[in-house]
């Protein structure tokens, strides 16, 4: 996967047997999941079903930096 590829290549919701495309921009996706107000579907299943929101990068270089999240599951590899 190169850097070019779209969004919707990138962000999934696995939930069930089912995977979905998260086809909306990365800004407009963050703020509508942080802010609670869902204009897309996708994004509000997100929010509130169980599933997975995961996405796919190829990291060409080690990160400077890590994040956290205490209530939620992450991998990395």
């Amino acid at each position: 996967m190169t850097d070019a590829a779209p969004l919707a290549e990138r962000y999934f919701f696995l939930t069930g047997n089912e995977a979905r495309a998260i086809d909306v921009p990365v800004p407009e996706f963050w703020e509508q999941l942080m802010s609670g107000s869902f204009t897309d579907p996708v994004v509000r299943d997100t929010a509130t079903l169980d599933g997975w929101l995961v996405a796919a990068y190829e990291m060409r270089e080690d990160m400077t930096s890590s994040e956290m999240h205490p209530d939620g599951d992450e991998f990395h590899f």
